[in-house]
Order: C-alpha cells, then structure tokens, then sequence
C-alpha cells in the first residue's frame, strides 16, 4: 500500500508542477485564476494528505513556478538588466515565493485533514 501511495504521490505532484507553471501564463480573470489557486491547493493538500508524516513535500507541488522564476532571473542576470516587456525582477522572485508557500499550505492542510482524528 505504500508503494502505491508514494506513486500515487509523485503523479499529484508532476500534475500540480505542470499546473503551476501553466498558472504563471493565465492571463484570465480574477475567477480563473481563484480556480487555479484552489485547485493547486487542493493537490498539495493531496500530497499531504497522502504522506502526513512528510507533508513538506509538497513544496515539490511548485517546481513549475520555480522553475520558471529561476529561468527569468537568469535571463536577466546574463543580459545585463530586463529586455522591454519582461516582468520586474521582485514580482519574478514574488511569484516564486507565493507558489512555495501556497504549496506548504496546502500539504499542511491536508496533514491537518489527515491527522485530525488520530
């Protein structure tokens, strides 16, 4: 059953890494994106609730949004300062930040759920 549970654990969280990278290009409403951030929620609370007893990871829900920061934040160091139309080095670093927490929160969420009535 662990086996199972750990695979189960690393397919929430490649699906919430992809979700989060795609969720730094929704260019929608302030509705879209509310259902974005409570689906991504929702799976790190998965993870969580999945593995209580390592509930941090699921900090690894945000590799998405990392990813992409850490690649913004380089482009920029290696030319020299931001091309025109790039974002602002600190909402870059922002958005990086916001995705681990919202990540940590939802684990610990589903931690809580999990760990309830034990």
């Amino acid at each position: 059953m662990k086996i199972i549970r750990w695979i189960a654990t690393i397919v929430l969280i490649l699906i919430m890494g992809y979700l989060s990278a795609i969720g730094l290009f929704a260019d929608s409403s302030i509705g879209g994106m509310a259902v974005v951030i409570l689906i991504f929620l929702a799976g790190s609370a998965g993870v969580g609730a999945l593995n209580p007893e390592r509930w941090q990871l699921s900090a690894l829900c945000s590799f998405g949004a990392i990813l992409l920061s850490v690649l913004e934040i380089g482009a920029t160091i290696s030319r020299g300062g931001p091309v025109a139309g790039q974002q602002p080095m600190l909402q870059v670093v922002l958005i990086g930040l916001v995705a681990i927490a919202l990540a940590l929160l939802g684990g610990y969420i589903g931690y809580r759920l999990r760990t309830r009535n034990q």
